[in-house]
């Protein structure tokens, strides 16, 4: 009986393992990356943040991952971003 009840542990820490395993190499889901282009109506390069009015007139919030990006960048600026869920990833002046 004790055996049995051993192999039963030894099989259930195997299971354990590789589905742990399995679960930390699963790929990381990553933020769909979209395009966003309007009027800049505010620059924060301290905070590397940048609000931008869509076409649409809707005003969005960003958090720009490289603030080298908000460099000559000021208010009334037609830009394009590529954004990744609230982070721009490039930014381009039109």
């Amino acid at each position: 009986m004790v055996q049995k009840l051993g192999k039963t542990l030894v099989l259930a820490l195997a299971v354990l393992f590789v589905t742990s395993t399995m679960a930390l190499a699963a790929p990381k889901k990553t933020a769909k990356s979209t395009t966003v282009s309007g009027m800049v109506e505010a620059v924060d390069a301290t905070h590397a943040l940048i609000t931008v009015k869509t076409d649409d007139g809707k005003s969005l919030n960003y958090r720009v991952g490289n603030k080298k990006l908000l460099n000559g960048v000021k208010t009334g600026d037609q830009v394009m971003l590529q954004v990744a869920g609230k982070s721009v990833k490039t930014l381009t002046k039109q």
